[in-house]
């Protein structure tokens, strides 16, 4: 009788393990595919008062939830030369006064791919906000 009982719990905590882990793997991988489907959805350039300097800043949001990604990572890269910076706790982060140039911008966020723009310009006296 204590046998059968066992089988019988070990069978059911098999079970609920299955249960669980099969629904962490789709909750991981719809977050995934996500930010696949994510786009920038604004892109604003204005001038700024200092023509010497120049601002890349922007908010990093979920674009089905609208969630606030909180300390998502933000890098620029060109040839030889990347920054990297952290948002804040409302997902705001900031670039002020790097070389101008081209370039790449890359978001890292855990659960999500990384989204990469391509290309983007600073230029000095420029200030662009990515959202």
């Amino acid at each position: 009788m204590k046998n059968n009982l066992l089988i019988i719990c070990k069978n059911i905590l098999f079970v609920l393990l299955f249960i669980i882990v099969t629904s962490c793997i789709r909750q991981f991988h719809n977050k995934t595919k996500r930010i696949e489907e994510s786009k920038v959805l604004e892109t604003t350039y204005y001038e700024l008062n200092d023509k010497t300097s120049s601002l890349l800043c922007g908010e990093a949001i979920d674009i089905e939830t609208k969630e606030q990604l909180a300390y998502i990572t933000v890098e620029i890269k060109r040839p030889l030369l990347t920054y990297s910076t952290s948002g804040d706790s409302s997902s705001f982060f900031q670039f002020k006064n790097k070389i101008p140039g081209t370039y790449k911008v890359q978001f890292k966020y855990m659960g999500y791919k990384p989204l990469i723009i391509d290309s983007i310009n600073i230029e000095n006296g420029k200030a662009i906000n990515v959202r």
